[in-house]
């Protein structure tokens, strides 16, 4: 699973195992794991993450902040929440939420099927060349270049996605890192809620500054403070 701080797969998985009296311990293995897990009783014991485990090392921590939403947008399932799970004649079904902005599913799938060529490339290619195997950070590295300095390009494709969070509705879905067009630039209380709404607060300073570049200086150099 991909992580962070709610693990209520893992307590609905050991639910289910300690009430079919089983004694198995759930271990989980996570994209990433921040400290706020300790505070619901984990430890390595029941869990661990790959790029951070516990919010260590703290530089891959505060780069994945950033834009979590951009990282749910990257490991998207081609459906809505799991709200719950249904007996249908002697079979397990899940009961999902309609919270999908399907617009963006085959967005997500189209870069997850490329993200799945390119490591099947490379295990043919270079997997039995021991100095060719990319460690944690070598593999980040791309994704932080990304989160840290979007081109153009990344800011406009990825700062137009919409976020829904868990089992909220689409209408409170909001952008990554999108602006408000004209006549919105020059009212400085409204782009301050934009970028408060934003998710990823840097990309829609970069954003605002490269395609508002008739903004008065005093009101860009206001702009930028907001990010530092």
């Amino acid at each position: 699973e991909i992580g962070w701080c709610d693990w209520s797969s893992d307590v609905c998985s050991s639910d289910l195992l300690a009430e079919s009296g089983s004694k198995t311990r759930i271990k989980g293995f996570y994209l990433g794991t921040f400290a706020d897990a300790r505070r619901l009783g984990h430890d390595g014991n029941s869990m661990m993450g790959w790029l951070c485990d516990f919010s260590y090392p703290q530089n891959i921590r505060k780069t994945l902040l950033r834009c979590i939403p951009l990282l749910e947008f990257l490991h998207s399932a081609p459906h809505g929440s799991v709200l719950k799970y249904k007996d249908v004649s002697g079979a397990v079904e899940p009961v999902l939420a309609g919270n999908v902005i399907n617009s963006q599913l085959e967005q997500a799938a189209e870069i997850q099927r490329g993200a799945l060529d390119f490591v099947r490339d490379w295990l043919e290619a270079a997997s039995d060349i021991e100095w060719m195997k990319p460690t944690r950070d070598e593999a980040f590295s791309i994704l932080s270049q990304i989160l840290n300095k979007p081109d153009r390009l990344e800011l406009k494709f990825l700062g137009d996605l919409k976020h829904v969070d868990s089992f909220d509705g689409t209408a409170d879905a909001r952008y990554l890192a999108k602006p408000p067009g004209w006549p919105w630039l020059l009212n400085v209380k409204r782009l301050r809620r934009e970028y408060l709404k934003s998710h990823w607060k840097k990309a829609f300073v970069m954003r605002l500054l490269n395609e508002s570049l008739c903004l008065p200086v005093a009101l860009r150099r206001r702009i930028k403070s907001w990010s530092r």
